[in-house]
C-alpha cells in the first residue's frame, strides 16, 4: 500500500514541477537565463524535499502499523498456546482441581484477546464440560476450536463484540 502512495506522490511532484516551470517561464521572461534556472532549481529542490519528507513519514507510519500487527499476532499466539495447553489438559484429565482452576482462569481471560466466535464457542464447550461427552464429540469440538483460533490469528483487524450472547464466568470446582 505504501509503495502505491510513494509512486503517487512522486507523480504529483513531477506534475507540480512541470506546471511551475510552464507558469514561471512566461511570467519572468525579462530575467536572465541563469536567474531563471536558479529559481526553477530552487523550486524543484523545495518540492522534492517536501515530498521526500512526506514519503518518509508515510512509509514510517505504514511500517509502524505493520510492526504493531505482527506484535499483536505474536502476543495472541502466545495467549492461545497457553489456553490450548490448559484446555487440552482439562479435557483429558477429569476432576483435577488444579487443572480445572487453570482452565477457568484461561477461559475467563479469553475475552481480552480472542474473537467473538472463539469466546462463544469456548463458552459453549465449557458449559457442556460438566456433562458426559464422547471422545468423537471432543475431537470435533477441538477441530472447530482450532479452526476458529487460526481464523482469528490470521485476521489483523480488531472487531468489537457485537450481539454477544453470553460470557460465562468460570469458577473452578471446590475440592
Amino acid at each position: 500500500m505504501h509503495n502505491l502512495v510513494n509512486w503517487l506522490i512522486s507523480a504529483i511532484l513531477l506534475i507540480l514541477i512541470i506546471l511551475i516551470i510552464v507558469i514561471i517561464v512566461p511570467l519572468v521572461g525579462n530575467l536572465s537565463d541563469n536567474v531563471l534556472i536558479a529559481i526553477i532549481g530552487a523550486i524543484t529542490a523545495s518540492i522534492t524535499i517536501i515530498g521526500s519528507v512526506f514519503v518518509a513519514k508515510t512509509t514510517g507510519f505504514y511500517e509502524g502499523q505493520k510492526q504493531r500487527q505482527i506484535e499483536t499476532r505474536n502476543l495472541k499466539r502466545e495467549f492461545y498456546n497457553q489456553f490450548i495447553e490448559v484446555f487440552t489438559r482439562n479435557m483429558s484429565i477429569n476432576n483435577n482441581p488444579e487443572i480445572n482452576q487453570n482452565f477457568c482462569i484461561e477461559v475467563n481471560r479469553l475475552p481480552m484477546y480472542a474473537s467473538q466466535e472463539v469466546v462463544e464457542f469456548v463458552n459453549e464447550i465449557a458449559s457442556k464440560k460438566n456433562a458426559a461427552t464422547e471422545a468423537e464429540t471432543d475431537k470435533a469440538e477441538f477441530a472447530k476450536l482450532f479452526s476458529l483460533i487460526r481464523a482469528d490469528l490470521c485476521s489483523d483487524d480488531y472487531k468489537e463484540f457485537t450481539d454477544l450472547k453470553t460470557i460465562y464466568f468460570q469458577f473452578s470446582q471446590k475440592s
